[in-house]
C-alpha cells in the first residue's frame, strides 16, 4: 500500500553495505527510510559473495557438483550478467575474481535453470555479482520507494548513484580502482578477464551516465577494464555519455 505524503521532509540515513558506503535521501518518512535500508540489506544477503549462505555463495561452493536453488531476483540478475558478458564482448565478466590470477573462465558454460529456479556453474567457475548486484540494488530500491510514494530519493551504493524527483530519473557510476597513481605489482578490485590481475590500462576512473544504475555500472566497469580506446568505442555502441580519467589527474 502506497503511503500518503502530504508534506513529505527529507530524511537521510548513512550505513554500511555491499561491501561499500550507502547513502540514502529521500522526501519521505522514516518508515520509508526503514524500508529502504532494509532491502538494501536483504538484497546485499542475497547476492554478496562474503555471506556463505547468500545465493551467490552457494553457487561458489557447489561449482562442477550440482545445481543449486536461488531466488527468482539472483536468476534474473545473473541472467542480465551473462547477457552483459556477451554484449561486452567478455569485457564484463562476472566468472572473473580477484582471487585468481588466471584468465576468467567466462559464462559459456553457466547454467540458469528457470524451471526449476536453479543455477548450475561448471567445476572451477564462480561467480561475483557485487558490481551488477549494486546497480540492480539501487535500481530496485528507487522503484520500490515510488511505489510507496516517495516524490523523490536518491540512492548511492558506493559509485553507484540513482536518483529522481522533480521530473528526473538518471544514474550515474563512478568505476574507481581507488588509487590516483601508477603502483608496482599493485591490485584493486577491476580485474582484466584476460590475465586475471587487476586491470591496468592508466585509468583512475571511468563515470558513466544512463537512465538504469545496472547498465550504467556494467559498462562503467567494462569501459575501465578495456581502456580508453576501446572503453569509448563501447559506450559509444551503447549510447551512453562517459568520462575517462586518467592516472595521476585526480585531485
Amino acid at each position: 500500500m502506497a503511503t500518503n505524503h502530504e508534506s513529505p521532509d527529507w530524511v537521510e540515513q548513512h550505513f554500511p553495505a555491499m561491501d561499500s558506503h550507502a547513502h540514502v535521501a529521500l522526501r519521505g518518512t522514516a518508515d520509508d527510510m526503514r524500508w529502504a535500508q532494509r532491502e538494501i540489506e536483504r538484497l546485499e544477503y542475497r547476492w554478496s559473495a562474503a555471506y556463505g549462505c547468500s545465493d551467490v555463495a552457494r553457487c561458489n561452493r557447489a561449482a562442477g557438483r550440482s545445481e543449486v536453488a536461488v531466488a527468482g531476483e539472483t536468476l534474473e540478475l545473473l541472467d542480465a550478467a551473462i547477457a552483459w558478458w556477451r554484449a561486452t564482448d567478455g569485457w564484463f565478466d562476472p566468472t572473473a575474481l580477484r582471487r585468481e590470477d588466471a584468465p576468467a573462465p567466462g559464462c559459456e558454460g553457466i547454467v540458469v535453470d528457470h524451471a526449476t529456479s536453479s543455477v548450475f556453474l561448471p567445476d572451477g567457475v564462480g561467480i561475483d555479482l557485487g558490481g551488477i548486484g549494486k546497480g540492480a540494488a539501487a535500481d530496485r530500491v528507487v522503484a520500490g520507494l515510488a511505489a510507496r510514494g516517495v516524490v523523490a530519493a536518491c540512492v548511492s551504493l558506493g559509485g553507484d548513484v540513482r536518483a529522481y524527483g522533480s521530473g528526473h530519473d538518471g544514474a550515474i557510476v563512478t568505476s574507481t580502482s581507488g588509487r590516483r597513481h601508477p603502483v608496482h605489482c599493485g591490485r584493486h578490485h577491476l580485474v582484466d578477464p584476460s590475465t586475471g590481475r587487476a586491470a591496468d590500462t592508466g585509468l583512475a576512473a571511468v563515470v558513466v551516465t544512463d537512465h538504469s544504475t545496472e547498465r550504467a555500472e556494467v559498462l562503467a566497469t567494462a569501459a575501465f577494464v578495456a581502456g580508453r580506446e576501446r572503453g569509448a568505442d563501447l559506450l559509444a555502441r551503447f549510447g551512453v555519455d562517459g568520462w575517462f580519467i586518467p592516472l595521476g589527474a585526480a585531485a
